[in-house]
Order: structure tokens, then sequence, then C-alpha cells
């Protein structure tokens, strides 16, 4: 029988701006890697709301020019 069960860890990816995130992305939010929902762009800067893994819903603004820190999930053989 083939081995199925891969190791899936999640890991830094970039520090991106607010720009080049879209929803299902995951972010780092007070030391918490959350999925984010709806990112709206305003005047200056970006809604973000966001969903942890206890289905809790949160919220953040960014303006234009920060960086967040963005994650994804990697799989090792």
């Amino acid at each position: 029988m083939a081995d199925t069960i891969k190791n899936v860890e999640l890991r830094f990816a970039d520090n991106l701006l607010p720009s080049q995130l879209m929803p299902g992305d995951l972010i780092k939010v007070d030391n918490e890697c959350v999925t984010i929902e709806t990112i709206t762009e305003n005047e200056d800067g970006f809604n973000i709301y966001t969903r942890d893994d206890f289905n809790e819903e949160g919220h953040i603004y960014l303006f234009d020019d920060e960086t967040i820190e963005w994650y994804v999930f990697f799989e090792e053989d």
C-alpha cells in the first residue's frame, strides 16, 4: 500500500502589500495565522476581514504602503 499521508507545514512565504493579497490568503495578525475573508480598498488603505481556526471573525486596516506576513502550506514528502 502506497504512503498517502503527507506532512503539511505552514511556512512564511513573503511580506506583501495589501494590494497583493486576495481572499483565501493566510496572513499573520497578532502572532496568529488567519484567513482573509474579504478585502476592500478605500481612499488610503485596505479593510481586511479575517477568520481564524476557531471561526472567529476579525478586522484589520492596512495603509497602502504597509506590508504583512503571508504564509503558505508546504507539503513535505
